[in-house]
């Protein structure tokens, strides 16, 4: 989801790609922190309090407000064999790679929190990974610039809603 990322690289994104499933998910979300949000007692403003800008609760929700504003659903693609296929990188999306130098192939979810689960990798649409995915197809080629002056050179094999 959108809450790993921090709202200063939102801030920066002009469109945000995202499957109708993450759409929804992110509406739902935002619905129940806002009703979280008008539940708790008045008053209660005081360091720590979620409620207050910079302490939690309000700031998911402006995130969640800035990315449901910038958001573009990605539809899959009619056209792929499958059926299940879709035509770019969004959030939501499963993105096989190939790495030649490496001589690997990944599994990259975008736009959740970053963590490891088997073969699938979850990945913030706003890393340099996920940033350089977002929005491709299948055959594109992407360098990314990594810390340390490295780069890494991944080939998109398949975009797909299974993660």
């Amino acid at each position: 989801m959108v809450m790993g990322m921090p709202l200063a690289a939102l801030s920066s994104t002009k469109v945000v790609l995202v499957t109708v499933f993450e759409f929804e998910s992110l509406t739902t979300q935002l619905a129940r922190l806002k009703v979280e949000q008008v539940s708790r007692p008045t008053g209660n403003t005081g360091p720590g309090d979620p409620a207050v800008p910079g302490n939690g609760l309000a700031d998911q929700i402006v995130l969640l407000e800035t990315a449901l504003q910038r958001a573009v659903i990605a539809h899959p693609d009619t056209y792929h064999p499958d059926n299940r296929g879709y035509a770019l990188a969004a959030v939501g999306t499963t993105v096989q790679v190939h790495d030649g130098a490496k001589r690997c192939f990944y599994r990259l979810t975008l736009g959740v929190d970053v963590h490891d689960d088997g073969d699938v990798v979850a990945v913030s649409a706003f890393s340099p990974v996920g940033a350089a995915l977002m929005g491709r197809a299948v055959g594109d080629t992407v360098e990314i610039a990594l810390p340390g002056g490295r780069s890494r050179t991944l080939e998109v094999l398949r975009i797909t809603d299974d993660a």
